[in-house]
C-alpha cells in the first residue's frame, strides 16, 4: 500500500519486529490519522514475562528499516484477535484492550507548564498518549500538514509563532519549548534552517520547495552523511509574510538571507521542484554580483519557458508603451505562450484544425469581452482573522504557482546538475535538459526512477546517492588546466 508518497510493505515490518526476542506475535496495519491519511500502527504481543518498550522496538526497526517504514505508534495486547479460520482477525485490532501505554517505562514528561501544553496539542493532533518530551514528531506519525496545525495551534495557545522551518532542526517538544522562549530572536524568524551541524564540508542549501512539506529535508540530510552539513530555505510565504510575485523577487529575498548567514563561499546549492526555479535564479544573481557557485542542483524543475523569452520581452516592450502593469503583462504572456504551445502541438493534425482552433480563440475573446466582469475571489479567514493553516497554504500554493507559470530563465554562466525522472518527459519531451541546455552554459542530466513526488518520498536514498556524489565532486582539487584529477569519485 501506498502511505504519504511511500510503498509500504506491512508484512517487511511485521518480519522485523519479530526477529525481537521479546516479541511473540505482531501485526501492522494502516490506520487513518487525524489529518485524514494513513498511520501505521503495531499491534505486538510480547513472550511471556517479557515487557518490550516501544523505543527498544523502534531503535531495532531502525536498524533494519527506512525511516518512513516505522510505525507511529506501538499498541501491547495480550494476545492477537483470530478468525475461525486461524487467520489474525485485523479488523478486530483497535478493538482490543491493550495492556500497556505505548511508551513503555521510558517517556520522560512535562517538565515545565510550557512543555506540558505543547505536550496535550501533540496528543490531540498525533491522537497518542503518553507522549515523552524527547519523542519525535514525525516518528510518532507526524507529516508536513500535521505539522502546519501543530505550528497554528502552538501560536494560539502561546501567543508566539514559530517557522514552520522549525521542525526540520528539532521535532521534539522539548526542542520546541526552547523556540518558543528563544522566539525573539531573530535567527528563528529566518527561512534558513540548519538541519544538520557539524562536518568539515561545506555546506549544502536545499530550496526544499513544495508549499510547506520540507519535513523531507531531515532524512535527505541523514543519508548525506554526518560529515554534510545541510540548511534548509523555505518558499516565501510559509509565516504570513508577503509573497514576491515573481521568481526573480523570491531568489532576491531568500539570497539576502543567505548571504547574511555566509557571506563567504563556497557556494554549494541546490532546489526541488519550485524550489529548484529559485536555486537556479538565486545562482544566476551570484554570478552577476561576481560570485562563484561552485555546484548547482536542480531536482525535477524545467526551464521550457525558455523558449518564449522572445514572448515575453515584446509583450513587457508593448506594456510599457501601453503603460500597464506587470500584472496584466503577466496575463498576457501565460495566454499567449498557452495559444503559441497547442497552436505548435496541432500542427501535425492539418492546417484545418489550427484554423479552427484559432477561430474558437477568437470567439471565446469575445465572450470574455462582452461578459460582465466577476470579482477576483480573495483568500480571507471565515472570521476575518488570520488566515487558517489551510488558507495560508492554499494562497502561498497559488502565488507560487503563478510566480513559476511566468518564470523565464536568463542566460546563465555556470554548470547545472539536472536530477530528473520520466515524469517530466510529458513537460519536455524532445529535450533530455528540460530546457535548461538553452540556459546555461553546461548540464549534466542525471535520470532517477519513479515520478516527481517519489524523488522525496520512496526514492529519497535515490536522489541522496545522487547529491552526495555531486557534493563529493564538488569538493574534489582542480587541477591547473581547469580540471578535476581522474581519482574523482564518478556520478
Amino acid at each position: 500500500m501506498k502511505i504519504r508518497g511511500f510503498r509500504i510493505e506491512l508484512g517487511e515490518i511485521e518480519a522485523a519486529l519479530a526477529e525481537h526476542p521479546q516479541v511473540k506475535d505482531v501485526a501492522v496495519v494502516a490506520c487513518e490519522d487525524a489529518s485524514g491519511g494513513k498511520s501505521l500502527v503495531a499491534y505486538v504481543v510480547p513472550g511471556a514475562g517479557q515487557s518490550p518498550t516501544t523505543d527498544e522496538l523502534r531503535r531495532t526497526l531502525k536498524r533494519k528499516l527506512p525511516a518512513y517504514m516505522l510505525p507511529s505508534r506501538f499498541v501491547f495486547l495480550h494476545a492477537l484477535p483470530l478468525m475461525p479460520n486461524g487467520k489474525i482477525d485485523r479488523n478486530s485490532l483497535a478493538l482490543s484492550t491493550p495492556f500497556k501505554s505505548k511508551a513503555g517505562n521510558t517517556c520522560m514528561g512535562a517538565r515545565s507548564p510550557l512543555e506540558g501544553q505543547i505536550l496535550q496539542i501533540w496528543e490531540e493532533l498525533l491522537e497518542a498518549r503518553p507522549i515523552g518530551v524527547q519523542d519525535d514528531f514525525f516518528e510518532l506519525g507526524g507529516n508536513s500538514l500535521l505539522a502546519v496545525r501543530l505550528m497554528y495551534r502552538i501560536e494560539q495557545a502561546c501567543g508566539k509563532r514559530l517557522p514552520l522551518a522549525t521542525l526540520f532542526a528539532g521535532a521534539t517538544v522539548e526542542y520546541l519549548a526552547t523556540a518558543l522562549l528563544n522566539a525573539g530572536q531573530e535567527r528563528l524568524r529566518r527561512p534558513l534552517v540548519e538541519v544538520q551541524a557539524g562536518g568539515a564540508n561545506p555546506p549544502f542549501f536545499f530550496c526544499h520547495g513544495g508549499y510547506g512539506g520540507g519535513s523531507y529535508c531531515r532524512r535527505l540530510a541523514q543519508q548525506l552523511g554526518k560529515e554534510q552539513p545541510f540548511w534548509a530555505i523555505a518558499p516565501n510565504g510559509l509565516e504570513g509574510e508577503l509573497i514576491p510575485t515573481t521568481i526573480e523577487g523570491m531568489a532576491a529575498e531568500r539570497l539576502g538571507t543567505l548571504l547574511d548567514r555566509r557571506p563567504n563561499g563556497p557556494y554549494l546549492l541546490g532546489g526541488y521542484c519550485n524550489g529548484g526555479l529559485v536555486a537556479f535564479e538565486m545562482a544566476r544573481q551570484m554570478g552577476k554580483m561576481g560570485l562563484k557557485v561552485d555546484l548547482l542542483v536542480v531536482v525535477e524543475a524545467s526551464a521550457t519557458n525558455v523558449r518564449f523569452r522572445w514572448l515575453r520581452r515584446s509583450l513587457g516592450l508593448l506594456g510599457f508603451l501601453l503603460g500597464r502593469d506587470r500584472e496584466a503583462q503577466f496575463t498576457w504572456f501565460v495566454r499567449f505562450r498557452d495559444f503559441f504551445t497547442v497552436y505548435s502541438q496541432l500542427s501535425e493534425k492539418g492546417k484545418l484544425t489550427q484554423l479552427l482552433f484559432v477561430l474558437n480563440k477568437i470567439k471565446a475573446i469575445g465572450h470574455r469581452v462582452v461578459a460582465p466582469k466577476m470579482g477576483q475571489p480573495g483568500i480571507e479567514s471565515a472570521s476575518g482573522s488570520s488566515p487558517q493553516p489551510g488558507e495560508r497554504l492554499l494562497a502561498c500554493a497559488r502565488a507560487i504557482n503563478r510566480a513559476m507559470e511566468g518564470y523565464v530563465p536568463e542566460p546563465y554562466q555556470g554548470r547545472i546538475v539536472l536530477l530528473r525522472t520520466d515524469s517530466m518527459q510529458s513537460v519536455a519531451p524532445c529535450d533530455p535538459t528540460a530546457g535548461w541546455g538553452r540556459v546555461a552554459k553546461e548540464v549534466e542530466v542525471l535520470s532517477m526512477p519513479g515520478t516527481h513526488d517519489a524523488c522525496v518520498t520512496e526514492n529519497l536514498g535515490i536522489l541522496a546517492e545522487h547529491l552526495a556524489a555531486c557534493l563529493r565532486k564538488a569538493s574534489q582539487p582542480v587541477t591547473a588546466n581547469g580540471q578535476q584529477p581522474d581519482n574523482a569519485p564518478p556520478n
